[in-house]
């Protein structure tokens, strides 16, 4: 009894050193790394918000579960079909990832090559079926450099000059299926969508995510115009009832992930219209076209903006409405207040 009296205290005082069982920290489960282990430094975090619905009734899924298995971290949705999986410690500050929703009764849903961003959350729309469903993203526009498919409307074709005056409500997309331009488009039905959902989700697959506010803001501007456009002159595609499709013939639209920043964009800029100065209409909705191009700023052909060009603008400071005048000639912005729902267009405001 006296030798364990003698030794105890100094058997307690080496279990409590480095390398002791006493020293040892409990892992969360969703650890990751070779040793299961959180990384000793982590520079980038992010999350998924995820939207769990039955694809032909549109009703929460609840229990479905989320996960990302390169990553190993996952959640289970709520009664309202929605969680949150986070926060995500990335290797990097843009991680390409795959995540899969799973529920009991229907196929997987599975978003292939979506790009994690450290402090973007990732918001996901999965519309679960009876069969597995897996969605492809490709790089956005501004990485793969297509350019739009430039057609002109037809002569005579229905314009009331009301509808520049705010976005439409709702806008018939071409669902074609794929990303890429083909012409005819190839499409296999057409689709009514909320004219803010479809430019929410059109912004991620045209800019980089990542980039700044201001480019972003005025990336917002552009796939709106472009998109309101389109609905005005009775649709691009009116042999197929569409006003525009879902692939770079026009925009990219995938209904199934947005981010945070680009949400915000839409919404920061939602409240304003960008016209031109037309030679029968004093201000019309024009189409704004935009490219790739290269990082720097240089000016284009008073139709075009530069993707890279916006970002190159952004990180010198410059707001978005002058991003916008830069590229596009003869414009103005113009912010819409809405009184008992009935649009005022103050003049000159930007």
């Amino acid at each position: 009894m006296r030798i364990v009296g003698v030794f105890l205290p100094i058997l307690l005082l080496l279990a409590l050193l480095p390398g002791g069982d006493a020293a040892t920290t409990a892992q969360p489960d969703n650890a990751i790394g070779p040793d299961c282990r959180w990384p000793a430094a982590q520079a980038w975090t992010t999350t998924v918000e995820a939207n769990v619905v039955d694809g032909l009734t549109g009703l929460a899924i609840p229990g479905a579960h989320v996960s990302i298995p390169a990553l190993g971290v996952s959640a289970h949705t709520s009664s309202k079909g929605r969680s949150t999986v986070g926060p995500i410690p990335l290797p990097s500050s843009v991680y390409t990832a795959t995540v899969v929703v799973a529920a009991p009764g229907y196929g997987d849903w599975t978003l292939q090559n979506v790009r994690l961003y450290g402090d973007n959350p990732l918001r996901l729309n999965a519309r679960l079926g009876r069969v597995p469903v897996v969605v492809a993203v490709p790089p956005p526009r501004a990485l793969t450099g297509e350019p739009h498919y430039d057609t002109q409307p037809v002569a005579g074709r229905a314009h009331s000059p009301k509808s520049d005056l705010y976005p439409p409500a709702t806008i018939r997309v071409g669902i074609t299926g794929q990303t890429t331009c083909t012409v005819p488009p190839p499409i296999q039905y057409v689709e009514i969508v909320d004219f803010n959902f479809y430019a929410k989700h059109v912004l991620p697959s045209e800019w980089i995510g990542s980039w700044p506010a201001e480019s972003l803001k005025a990336g917002a501007m552009a796939v709106k115009t472009y998109a309101w456009y389109w609905v005005n002159q009775g649709g691009k595609w009116p042999e197929y009832g569409a006003d525009v499709v879902d692939s770079t013939c026009d925009q990219v639209y995938n209904p199934a992930y947005s981010y945070w920043k680009t949400d915000q964009a839409v919404d920061d800029t939602w409240g304003h219209r960008m016209v031109r100065d037309g030679t029968i209409q004093k201000w019309i909705v024009f189409p704004a076209y935009y490219y790739a191009g290269e990082y720097n700023g240089e000016p284009t052909d008073g139709n075009h903006m530069t993707q890279w060009g916006s970002k190159y603008w952004a990180d010198q400071g410059q707001a978005w409405d002058w991003i916008l005048h830069f590229y596009y000639s003869s414009i103005d912005i113009q912010e819409i207040l809405y009184l008992l729902s009935l649009p005022l267009i103050m003049v000159g405001e930007r």
